[in-house]
């Protein structure tokens, strides 16, 4: 067994070796791997300790431009960002992503953004000196050449007298980009929200809502109205459409997506996608065919058939969906707005929590937090 001794002071790092142990090495291969080995002295050869990355495709580059290696998966995997697909798909399946992704279509200067949470940002930025967020996305959606932009955390690269994080991106070589876990070790700030200009036809919310008719409606809120409607897949979905004149600028939209996508339980709507386009913004969720809860407690007919098991159950999994929010997510959130209206009701009537664009986050050791305006129900 090797032991070693780890120095980490204000004035020192170092790794040394106690006496009488196995020769150790780091080092750095021609893949680009770093590598810790360790003398056998019954083989009389190097054996391999570890190594990082420990996955192939997060290694620089690996998934080639506009790809990305995605965490989520039980094993990370390269996949193409939204809106792209693989130069040469027949390489890529066979596991070569070098050639990486372009677009499915080429970008209109109208075109609008994607917003992708939960990203580590591509590599090859260009950074806007003396922008908050609203005026960095002005700034990429007045630029038609901009084809990505975050506002991202870059504490080691700011300098003291311009604290910006204003990132934008030119053109189609994003290269180095994750989508990190969910339930990763990455700590909250190592994920980012990345904005990708897409085109059009990529994500048609139009044709899915019959152009947002009434007949699609299925409900409204108060920050907007919820139609139901159909993608290209045949998948249905929920569509939220924030009110033009709501009080909710872009950073308060960043908020509540990226909340919403760190958040993932069975008890919890799953949010699918969202858009950015000028003054528009939507939210896209998975669609629970049975409605809200209100809908069944408040009907004769539908209440009918809720025998005490179904209710007992529904209960249950408000409690966990509950459970989770204050104490088991990566967060610790307070709805402040969960009402029967609030819970949808899937295909097995099975309960789950919509609707944190009221929520707040707390420290783990807050207990109380101060706000400017009175909120819930």
């Amino acid at each position: 067994m090797v032991y070693l001794a780890f120095v980490d002071t204000v004035q020192e790092m170092s790794i040394s070796t106690v006496d009488g142990a196995s020769h150790v090495r780091y080092v750095m291969s021609y893949s680009g791997r770093i590598e810790a080995l360790s003398w056998s002295r019954d083989s009389s050869d190097w054996t391999m300790l570890t190594a990082w990355p420990t996955y192939e495709c997060s290694r620089y580059g690996y998934c080639g431009p506009s790809g990305y290696c995605d965490f989520n998966d039980v094993t990370p995997t390269c996949k193409c960002l939204d809106g792209f697909e693989p130069v040469d798909k027949g390489e890529w399946r066979i596991g070569q992503f070098s050639k990486g992704c372009h677009r499915k279509e080429p970008l209109r200067c109208g075109d609008g953004f994607l917003v992708l949470p939960g990203m580590q940002v591509p590599d090859k930025f260009v950074r806007i000196g003396h922008t908050d967020l609203e005026e960095c996305a002005a700034e990429c959606r007045s630029n038609c050449s901009c084809v990505a932009y975050a506002y991202a955390n870059l504490n080691s690269n700011m300098s003291i007298d311009d604290a910006t994080r204003c990132l934008v991106w030119t053109d189609d070589h994003l290269v180095d980009t994750q989508k990190i876990s969910a339930y990763s070790n990455f700590e909250a700030d190592g994920q980012e929200t990345l904005y990708l200009r897409v085109g059009a036809g990529s994500s048609d919310i139009l044709v899915a809502t019959n152009n947002f008719s009434q007949a699609s409606m299925i409900g409204k809120g108060g920050f907007g109205k919820v139609y139901k409607g159909t993608l290209e897949d045949g998948r249905e979905v929920a569509i939220k459409r924030l009110s033009r004149d709501s009080d909710q600028g872009i950073e308060e939209f960043t908020n509540e997506v990226v909340l919403i996508a760190k958040l993932q339980h069975r008890n919890l709507v799953r949010l699918l996608a969202c858009c950015v386009e000028g003054d528009e913004r939507l939210l896209i969720y998975e669609y629970l065919p049975n409605k809200s809860l209100d809908a069944t407690i408040f009907n004769s007919e539908r209440n009918a058939t809720l025998d005490w098991p179904m209710r007992f159950n529904i209960i249950k999994g408000i409690a966990k969906g509950l459970l989770y929010l204050h104490h088991d997510s990566r967060l610790t959130i307070v709805h402040r707005d969960l009402k029967a209206s609030n819970v949808l009701l899937d295909t097995e009537m099975k309960p789950k929590i919509e609707d944190f664009g009221m929520a707040r986050m707390f420290g783990e050791n807050q207990e109380n937090a101060n706000t400017r305006r009175v909120v819930g129900t």
